[in-house]
Formats: C-alpha cells, sequence, structure tokens
C-alpha cells in the first residue's frame, strides 16, 4: 500500500506560504530581539526552502532542475535535524496537551 499523508501536488502549493511564513513571522513575533540567531536561523531556512521550491520539478516549480525526490530528501533532512535538536523541548511543551495539566513530562532520554 503506498500511502501519501501529502500529495506531490498538495506540496508543491504548501512549500511557498511555508517558506515565507518561515521568513515573515519573527519580524512579526518579534523573536530576533531576544534571540538573533533564532531570527536569522529561520530566516535562512525560510529563504533555502523557497530556492528549494523555485528549483523543483512539480507544479509550482520555476525553473525546474531539481528533482521532486531530492526536494523531499532535503525535506526530510531538515525536519529530521530540527526534530532531534528541539525533540526534548518539544515534547515538554507538549505534554500537557497530551497528557493533562497535572502530569509530569515523561523523559525519553537522559538530556531531556
Amino acid at each position: 500500500m503506498n500511502f501519501r499523508f501529502v500529495t506531490k501536488t498538495v506540496h508543491a502549493y504548501l512549500d511557498y506560504p511555508v517558506a515565507l511564513s518561515l521568513m515573515i513571522t519573527p519580524f512579526l513575533l518579534g523573536i530576533g530581539r531576544s534571540n538573533p540567531v533564532a531570527l536569522w536561523l529561520s530566516l535562512a531556512t525560510g529563504v533555502a526552502a523557497f530556492a528549494l521550491t523555485f528549483l523543483t520539478d512539480h507544479e509550482t516549480g520555476v525553473i525546474r532542475v531539481l528533482s521532486y525526490w531530492l526536494h523531499v530528501a532535503v525535506d526530510r533532512i531538515v525536519a529530521r535535524c530540527s526534530w532531534s535538536r528541539f525533540s526534548c523541548s518539544a515534547s515538554r511543551a507538549w505534554t500537557p496537551f497530551t497528557t493533562g495539566p497535572t502530569a509530569r513530562p515523561r523523559s525519553s532520554s537522559p538530556s531531556c
């Protein structure tokens, strides 16, 4: 069974808004005031995502020189790096929503 959570077409149309939100949201929320590294990391990721989408061979690609599968591979690498770096803080942030406000967060690794 070939199950796809997001189809190629939907992925293509979501890439530009996601890239733009990565570039604009830090300025709207004022993230750069307290953490300039977060601002520039988000901005660089947004620009890279925009360029990747612009160059991918799919419905919304303008200069279609990169294969869609390379695009997906880069997306997965970025997601895996982001998740492994922030998984501990993310699991702490989501604990009240998944287990209730009085539950104590469970640590999956000693670094959490």
